[in-house]
This record gives structure tokens, C-alpha cells and sequence, in this order.
């Protein structure tokens, strides 16, 4: 069945993306990849995962833009799960930092989620070049509840074709399905190489660390493939 696909994820840091699209005629990414388990916000929502994501950006002027993009996942394992996500988001944009609203649907078939919608308040700010952090709050219809997170990403060039990047977050539930307090860490490593201006490959190694009982402890890898247009 086709679908809107995806954007969301997290391919690489807010710096390391803004290096990227400085090249980018477009501004349209499409990433298509393979992961061993898919864990977000402490669940582990399924294992074998092939996923797909899209996104793009207008931008206004100097201080706004709208982003928008989609998602698409497909996994396999002990829980089978599926999901097509899409989401807009207006941001503004100061001197070393942004501000933003987020909305976005989820359609999921999953013995843990339901589809409904999130939204909420997102900030970033970034410190230098290869670092920034921020905070997103957001209230999912679906789970009747809300999700918070605190969020950094740094990146380091290795060469003019290659850098490493890690991102890490750590989460907050609210009456989120069930469940209320720090509730889990997390944090990616990955690796990307250009193999052209606008192809890139970017194998990674993830984990995430419960801090509810419920929460999963989980370390995963996969490969993700980027073009850009």
C-alpha cells in the first residue's frame, strides 16, 4: 500500500544538516534505511525495521520557515508494526537560536501506540558550529498524554567527505500512556560519508537506557541512505 513518506528522524545534527542544505538546490532529503529494532521514547516498537523519510523546507526570509515531511516504517519481530507519519513545523529563527510549533499525525498499527495527533513547542539553540541543544514538548492525542524531551547533537568533520555525529535525548512522560516522570535516555552514533555532493551513507550505533520500569534497555544499529535534491 503506498503512502506519504517521511521525515523526522534525526539523520544527522542541526549543524551538520545546515552544512548539507547550504548545497541543496531543493532543499529535499529522502532517506530510506535498516535498523535491528526501532526503539522511540523508551519503547521497543519493533524489531527489523525498514524505514523511509522525506522532508523539506521554505523558507520566508531570514527569521521564518516552514518544514514539513513524512515518514514511513515497517518492522518485524516478536510485536509486527507499522507506521506512516507526517508533520509541519514553523519555526523563527534568531541570531544563535529558533523557536517553533509543531504538528503531526501518526497512523500506526501497533500492540503499543495509537494514531492520533501531537503537537506542541519546540527550541533549539545552537552553541557553535558542531553543537546545539534544545527542548520539545509535545502533546499526543493518541496517547492522551504528553512527551518531553531534552535534546543534543554534536557533530565532527573527519574530512571533506565524512564526519561523525551524536545525538542524545533524554525523555519525560506525562500521564503518557500510563506512565509519569524521567522516563528514559537515549543516544545515537553515526558515521557519514558523502559519496557525492548530495549522496551520503551513514551507518549507526544507538541505545536507549529506561528509567521507568517499563522503559526498554536497548542497543541497536543500522544503515541509513540519504539524497538530496
Amino acid at each position: 500500500m503506498l503512502r506519504l513518506l517521511s521525515l523526522v528522524l534525526i539523520i544527522a545534527t542541526f549543524s551538520a544538516r545546515a552544512e548539507i542544505e547550504a548545497e541543496i538546490p531543493w532543499g529535499v532529503e529522502v532517506v530510506t534505511g535498516y535498523r535491528t529494532d526501532l526503539i522511540e521514547r523508551g519503547f521497543q516498537l519493533g524489531e527489523n525495521v525498514i524505514d523511509v523519510q522525506v522532508q523539506s523546507e521554505f523558507v520566508f526570509d531570514d527569521e521564518w520557515s516552514l518544514g514539513f515531511g513524512a515518514f514511513h516504517a515497517t518492522a518485524s519481530g516478536v510485536d509486527e508494526y507499522e507506521e506512516t507519519r507526517s508533520f509541519v513545523e514553523i519555526m523563527r529563527e534568531f541570531e544563535q537560536m529558533s523557536i517553533g510549533w509543531h504538528l503531526g499525525y501518526r497512523d500506526v498499527q501497533s500492540t503499543i501506540w495509537r494514531n492520533g495527533l501531537e503537537t506542541g513547542p519546540t527550541f533549539m539553540y545552537r552553541v557553535n558550529q558542531n553543537i546545539s541543544a534544545g527542548i520539545r514538548y509535545l502533546y499526543d492525542a493518541g496517547a492522551s498524554g504528553s512527551y518531553a524531551e531534552a535534546r543534543c547533537s554534536w557533530s565532527h568533520p573527519l574530512n571533506d567527505k565524512s564526519f561523525l555525529s551524536i545525538n542524545s535525548t533524554a525523555g519525560y512522560a506525562i500521564d503518557y500512556y500510563g506512565r509519569d516522570g524521567l522516563h528514559d535516555l537515549s543516544a545515537r552514533l553515526g558515521w557519514t560519508y558523502n559519496l557525492a555532493s548530495n549522496i551520503s551513507l551513514t551507518p549507526f550505533l544507538g541505545g536507549s537506557i529506561g528509567i521507568h520500569d517499563d522503559a526498554a534497555d536497548q542497543i541497536y544499529s543500522g544503515i541509513w541512505f540519504e539524497v538530496t535534491f
